[in-house]
């Protein structure tokens, strides 16, 4: 099921902090889930690794089900190891392009992203799921959708591994043999996606709080290199949210000055015609139906400032840290209003993913 009202999830960049996205997510579907759900759902980075998971809630219950022991899985169990495979001297040798293989995310990927569940998200059915990446060659953030021409599970996949591919730590994903890495270099959030599909309103997820996380002792080249990295995503994430409020807030400056003038047509077509400039239309214009943005979903302290260590101790920890702000933020369905839409049967006969 998914909501008719075009309600869409967005979830930011963040690595192993992934899995206080997960914990809003479960927390969102175990008290609504009979309301309706996300119609668009879309990530970058470790957003991009959890939202086709977050979109498969939508299928029919018992798939929904497996899809979500799948995802909680890997945000509970996973180590590193799971993610990445550290290059010794000689491999770095042989290829200087990143300081980890990522066979190990592609492997966990293919086995956790069944194909029949794959067909589904490029149903009718299906909320829109999409994925950012960058292609360094040319500089221009891609997006990706499971609906795209061309876009099989083999390519989707790719797509996923190249959005969550932080530069100099991890090796690229080549892309139509181009070099591509983490989306949250050039759009950590990216809600204007979910715009241009349609969302009205949009329920953003950040992995990190309002402020910077706290520097660590800079004492190594590495630390210097987390403690930059940490502070461009920031940037680029409050710029990403505040073109979205932006949009947001014309989406309702043009619905209230339509329902003041609702009884004089010719005002009416004055307002419309002054919308529909070019300059004006990515505000005023139709095409932005925006008109919400929930704010308050991130973490209230600094979860970590080593977004590659995968340890499941401390994601259980944010897990149920983003539960409790879920919880806390939404006291309401975002889908009150809508009729649930049950969506045709999806079976698969494959057991649910076990992480060793």
């Amino acid at each position: 099921m998914h909501d008719t009202h075009r309600t869409a999830l967005v979830i930011s960049g963040g690595g192993a902090k992934g899995a206080f996205a997960v914990g809003v997510i479960a927390n969102l579907h175990d008290r609504f889930r009979d309301t309706g759900w996300f119609s668009i759902v879309g990530g970058s980075s470790a957003g991009a690794l959890v939202a086709p998971f977050a979109a498969l809630l939508g299928a029919e219950r018992s798939v929904a089900r497996r899809a979500r022991e799948t995802m909680i899985s890997v945000a509970t169990r996973v180590c590193t190891d799971d993610i990445l495979q550290r290059r010794g001297p000689l491999g770095l040798l042989c290829r200087a392009d990143g300081l980890n293989d990522t066979e190990p995310l592609r492997r966990l990927l293919e086995r956790s992203l069944e194909p029949a569940w794959f067909a589904w998200l490029r149903s009718p059915a299906a909320p829109v799921v999409y994925a950012v990446y960058t292609n360094y060659r040319t500089g221009e953030k891609v997006t990706v959708t499971a609906r795209d021409p061309g876009v099989d599970r083999e390519r989707f996949i790719a797509s996923l591994v190249a959005s969550a591919s932080v530069p100099v730590y991890m090796e690229p994903a080549f892309i139509d043999g181009d070099a591509c890495f983490d989306g949250g270099v050039r759009d950590i959030v990216p809600c204007e996606q979910a715009v241009g599909f349609g969302a009205e309103t949009i329920i953003p997820i950040m992995l990190d709080p309002l402020e910077p996380p706290a520097a660590v002792p800079l004492g190594r080249l590495d630390r210097v290199l987390v403690r930059t990295i940490a502070l461009l995503m920031h940037e680029t994430g409050r710029n990403d949210l505040e073109r979205v409020e932006s949009l947001a807030t014309a989406g309702r400056v043009r619905e209230e000055l339509r329902a003041a003038f609702a009884d004089d047509p010719t005002a009416l077509r004055r307002l419309d015609r002054v919308f529909e400039r070019p300059s004006n239309r990515p505000y005023f214009g139709r095409a932005n139906r925006l008109v919400t943005l929930v704010e308050g979903l991130r973490p209230d302290a600094p979860l970590t400032t080593d977004v590659l260590r995968f340890d499941p101790a401390l994601m259980r920890a944010w897990m149920e840290a983003g539960a409790r702000k879920a919880a806390e933020v939404i006291k309401a369905s975002p889908f009150v209003g809508e009729e649930p839409v049950h969506e045709p049967t999806l079976e698969s006969a494959e057991p649910a993913l076990a992480i060793a």
